[in-house]
């Protein structure tokens, strides 16, 4: 349900920041995958978002009602519009009420996905098609389909040592190397994650009225946000486990000792009582046809720490498995999704056996790669299950020559899509 009323008249004013780059080139991404989805009011919002956050006389007391008027529309159509924005992760909205009557806002704006991130995105590229039409979505893919160049031409071109041929041992190599100063890169909007930190810190201020409001930084909350999203913990849930971590005379800095919340938390999940056991003798098999789409939901849906159980038949991970996950998460930096994907696809090709090593090994390929969501994990995870498959084949072949061809079948389907409909039941109740 879209929240409403966040924006009052007459009293709200709006600062534009930039999280990354917006090229010329994003334009036709935004007109011909975003505006669609997005409407035409959201459209022209961002629009004067960028132009406000490029204007060098920025007025900083700019309010929601001017630009409404601007606009030529109401300001809960502006709100709406913001919602479609952040909805598609467009824009990010940052609140902080400054009295009883008054409230200031910082608006972060993202580039668009590329062509090829938002094709590969099935809850963007499937919310177009449904607007467009198959045939009209076909025509947007060909026209940003990729060439190949003619193999009958040869790369002839110099690299940067041969036509400039840099001394690396000048100091000014190194002088940029240590500078410190974050610049904008190309921040590509991703859909945003459901955990809610003004809920957890509304909680957190509620159970604890004499925590400073600046005892805790930004970072450390992004820390608990990450641990709590890793293991499916709800905002009020963590702002409860959140106290027993917390020592309200350390300074600043120092308040959370995030390694003790991040250890209960493992605790705990890995000592809930067990779900009723199903389907013991069912196995999911990773790539199954036409099940696609209900694997990125189920990814999609749950926290790993939740996952994990749900394929352990609701049996409770242990400590260490929390640990692992913990680990592609805080040092390999996988988003909960690809996570989901990964373990999912370990257990079917190492026996159910969450073995670390080979878990890390597979995790680092998908960190290099840069994936970031459930569908692009799986897409990769099925080259490197086919190269495999290949690979052994052609040893079995080259062993005895009168092995024919194997194929790949899917015997039990019909079990898969059954156990995938109870997984996905069992997260509907929860």
């Amino acid at each position: 349900m879209i929240k409403s009323n966040i924006i009052k008249p007459n009293a709200n004013c709006y600062e534009v920041r930039f999280s990354s780059i917006i090229a010329s080139s994003d334009v036709s991404f935004l007109t011909n995958f975003y505006l669609p989805i997005i409407g035409t009011n959201a459209f022209a919002l961002y629009f004067s978002f960028y132009q406000s956050g490029m204007n060098d006389n920025y007025v900083e007391d700019e309010t929601f009602d001017a630009l409404a008027s601007k606009l030529n529309i109401s300001l809960n159509e502006l709100e709406l519009a913001l919602h479609h924005l952040e909805g598609v992760g467009l824009v990010k909205t940052l609140k902080k009420d400054l009295n009883e009557t008054s409230t200031s806002f910082i608006i972060v704006i993202k580039q668009p996905k590329d062509p090829r991130s938002f094709f590969d995105d099935v809850i963007l590229s499937g919310s177009l098609k449904k607007i467009l039409g198959a045939k009209e979505m076909n025509r947007l893919i060909n026209i940003y389909a990729k060439r190949k160049n003619p193999e009958d031409y040869n790369d002839i071109s110099l690299s940067y040592q041969e036509v400039y041929n840099p001394n690396f041992d000048d100091k000014s190599y190194f002088s940029v190397q240590k500078a410190k100063t974050k610049t904008l890169g190309r921040n590509a909007s991703k859909l945003p994650i459901s955990f809610n930190l003004l809920v957890l810190k509304e909680k957190l201020f509620k159970l604890l009225p004499n925590l400073k409001p600046n005892a805790i930084s930004d970072e450390e909350f992004d820390e608990v946000a990450r641990i709590a999203t890793l293991y499916g913990i709800d905002e009020e849930d963590c702002a409860e486990h959140l106290i027993s971590s917390i020592n309200l005379e350390n300074k600043p800095g120092e308040v959370i000792d995030l390694d003790s919340f991040n250890d209960f938390l493992k605790w705990d999940i890995s000592h809930l009582p067990s779900q009723v056991r199903r389907n013991k003798s069912r196995k999911m098999n990773y790539f199954s046809s036409g099940e696609i789409g209900a694997k990125v939901r189920l990814f999609e849906s749950v926290a790993p720490g939740q996952f994990l159980s749900y394929r352990q038949n609701g049996t409770p991970p242990i400590e260490s498995d929390l640990k692992l996950i913990d680990e592609l998460s805080k040092n390999l930096h996988l988003v909960p999704s690809v996570i989901n994907a990964l373990i999912d696809y370990c257990l079917e090709r190492n026996d159910n056996v969450l073995a670390r090593n080979y878990v890390m090994k597979i995790g680092s390929t998908l960190a290099r790669e840069e994936i970031d969501n459930a569908l692009d994990a799986m897409n990769y995870l099925y080259k490197i299950d086919k190269r495999t498959h290949n690979s052994n084949k052609k040893k079995k072949l080259a062993k005895k020559e009168d092995v024919a061809e194997e194929t790949v079948t899917d015997e039990n389907e019909e079990e898969v899509e059954q156990s995938l409909d109870e997984l996905l039941k069992m997260i509907d109740e929860d």
